[in-house]
């Protein structure tokens, strides 16, 4: 079962990761005789259950989130079991780091070098749906950290 999750940072606390399913919202429909500015009718959320005990009703919880940390689930975890995410920075076992990031139809990784040297358009990417890269990240690599909480990472070893 492919499992579609996301995770963002908390709009109110950039320190706190939210996990949920991703909703864009506009609190108003636009008029196409008056403007209504585009970024104050958005709104980027994430929703998620809340808890409860057995057999009481589950609540939903939505949370503001900013829409630049947004990333998705892959459906693939590391060779820890750890979730692998849209923006994630894998190291395998030679060292290397690789950036995961989404891509047209899915999503890809690609050396944290060569996403440095092509700023940000990498010539030859993997695609994870492949079942070679499903092994080869399951069995080789872990999640060091990410673009947003570990910036330093993209830097390293350079």
């Amino acid at each position: 079962m492919y499992n579609i999750k996301f995770r963002a940072k908390d709009r109110d606390n950039a320190k706190i990761w939210r996990y949920g399913y991703y909703v864009f919202h506009e609190k108003v429909t636009p008029c196409v005789i008056g403007e209504v500015e585009k970024k104050e009718n958005e709104e980027h959320l994430l929703v998620f259950d809340g808890f409860s005990d057995w057999n009481l009703p589950k609540p939903w919880y939505k949370c503001d989130i900013d829409e630049n940390t947004l990333g998705q689930y892959v459906n693939i975890n590391d060779k820890n079991n750890i979730e692998i995410y849209a923006g994630d920075i894998l190291k395998d076992e030679q060292d290397r780091d690789w950036l995961v990031y989404a891509a047209p139809g899915g999503f890809c990784v690609c050396r944290v070098e060569e996403w440095i040297e092509t700023n940000g358009n990498p010539i030859i990417c993997t695609g994870l749906s492949e079942l070679q890269n499903v092994a080869w990240t399951h069995e080789s690599c872990e999640v060091i950290g990410n673009i947003y909480d570990n910036p330093e990472l993209m830097n390293r070893g350079m």
